[in-house]
């Protein structure tokens, strides 16, 4: 006979049936892959441990599957930051990534996700057009201003502006993302005083392809505290509010006279809010008057914050000795992942040098990514200049160069 059905698993089994939800339950010490095709992944809900007995049961004793509660409530958020918007991603479940959060079960991830096509939208050069996501908030997968083909827009120009089909923007997709990435909608202007020109005399069109997100909603009840965590993301608060709109949020054990009023907005919670959590990976949050002051007096208030996770925009830059350089991160902050001034491989920065110079490959200055840190964290832009006078010689006869990584995160709000 086959086993019964849990309460929970017939929910989910539903939920999954009504949405076309797909879940993957992958046993401790295992890897899978979501693969969604051309579409992306979007994480419905994750969790490692075991909330039944008949999942990855196989070889092992009783006392090993017998608890059925074994809850990890970071899950969710961990396997999002790994898979959302990606159309692939590997998981691997193990203590080692989620934790343990029942010694002695043998446990599995057990992650619901949905395949969303993306929406693309295309701009010929010199138009503008709007993203709209509507209650949701936009997540940009790809971008480029250029042309990489001889169809689209073409109607009103000659053979020689489209005849160029390999024109390219790197810098493209950041550039989108800061504008749009965690807004509910944006505007996008297809020219070249915005995006630079990647292919003079070539007509050229801004093709984005993106998809809407639902939010993430967080309450937190007043004299409470909580942490927002997006796992390897930055948070972007999209509104927030101290108060009460409700009568039924945070009502535990309270008389009707501190519930009854629905109306109370604090307009500051947001700009505080944000200035604490936007571009962090985490944050912690209480909810209390000696924190956002009190809006209504002898009113029973909560927190409300509704956020998104938002990958970091990773960038590289490779400065060779003697050169110099700008990072530039638009209207978003600078924020280095790692640097190294010297060399590691034989084929970065080679021009017209001898074998000698580039010959080796393991010298390292340890101390470049403190420098450069402190040169560019936290700023829009930064200038760097590659050179012995700078970070010290590592390795003296060889040419080397300043390998930059860094990422783009939302600058914190300032409260006024």
């Amino acid at each position: 006979m086959s086993p019964r059905l849990t309460l929970g698993a017939l929910i989910l089994l539903a939920c999954c049936m009504s949405t076309g939800a797909e879940t993957t339950d992958i046993c401790e010490g295992q890897q899978a892959t979501l693969n969604c095709g051309s579409s992306v992944i979007n994480v419905v809900s994750a969790n490692y441990g075991r909330t039944d007995s008949v999942t990855c049961i196989s070889g092992r004793p009783a006392n090993q599957i017998s608890k059925t509660d074994c809850i990890n409530p970071t899950t969710s958020l961990l396997v999002a930051s790994i898979c959302n918007a990606k159309t692939s991603c590997s998981l691997d479940a193990s203590n080692s990534v989620f934790s343990e959060p029942c010694n002695g079960t043998y446990k599995y991830l057990d992650v619901t996700y949905t395949c969303i096509p993306p929406m693309r939208t295309v701009i010929c050069e010199g138009q503008e057009a709007t993203l709209n996501c509507g209650s949701s908030v936009i997540n940009v997968v790809s971008a480029n201003y250029g042309r990489t083909d001889s169809v689209t827009c073409f109607s009103v120009h000659s053979g020689s502006q489209i005849s160029k089909t390999d024109c390219i923007l790197s810098t493209t997709f950041r550039m989108v993302a800061i504008i749009c990435i965690g807004k509910t909608s944006c505007s996008l202007d297809a020219s070249n005083s915005v995006f630079s020109d990647p292919c003079i005399g070539t007509s050229k069109f801004l093709d984005v392809t993106y998809i809407c997100v639902p939010t993430m909603t967080t309450d937190i009840c007043e004299g409470r505290q909580a942490t927002l965590n997006c796992g390897s993301s930055v948070i972007n608060v999209v509104s927030a509010n101290y108060g009460r709109t409700d009568s039924v949020t945070c009502i535990s054990g309270r008389p009707a006279n501190q519930i009854s009023k629905t109306d109370c907005i604090n307009p500051k919670t947001f700009l505080l809010v944000a200035s604490i959590c936007d571009g962090k990976t985490s944050c912690s949050l209480v909810a209390s008057n000696s924190v956002f002051t009190d809006p209504c007096y002898g009113t029973y208030k909560y927190l409300h914050v509704t956020y998104i996770c938002v990958p970091t925009i990773s960038e590289k830059t490779v400065i060779c000795e003697g050169q110099r350089t700008t990072l530039n991160c638009g209207s978003s902050v600078i924020n280095v992942v790692s640097a190294n001034y010297g060399r590691t491989d034989s084929v970065t920065c080679i021009s017209g040098r001898p074998a000698n110079q580039i010959s080796k490959t393991d010298c390292i200055n340890p101390n470049t990514f403190l420098l450069v840190a402190s040169i560019c964290d936290g700023k829009t832009s930064c200038s760097l200049v590659a050179s012995n006078s700078v970070f010290t010689d590592p390795c003296y006869g060889t040419y080397k160069y300043l390998d930059v990584t860094y990422t783009c995160i939302p600058p914190m709000s300032i409260v006024g």
